[in-house]
């Protein structure tokens, strides 16, 4: 699969190619893991300036996940 996404209690994560996003419920903080460079994450990426740009692609997959899970009750937006 291109993406796996994961979940537990207040943590939700996805993983997607080599990268790996774990976010917590009520939290201002995360983890980002470069599992290619770092396949055992020891060094979290989650507040580095040159990799903004991968965390917050990541955060909007994690984000569209979220939202095919959501139940289809058919009613419409507007």
């Amino acid at each position: 699969r291109e993406t796996c996404y994961l979940e537990a209690q207040g943590v939700r994560g996805l993983r997607w190619e080599n990268w790996k996003l774990i976010t917590y419920q009520n939290r201002h903080y995360g983890e980002l893991y470069d599992l290619a460079a770092d396949p055992h994450e020891v060094t979290n990426l989650w507040d580095s300036p040159s990799h903004l740009k991968t965390k917050l692609r990541l955060l909007q997959k994690l984000t569209d996940a979220l939202l095919a899970l959501e139940p289809k009750i058919g009613v419409p937006w507007n």
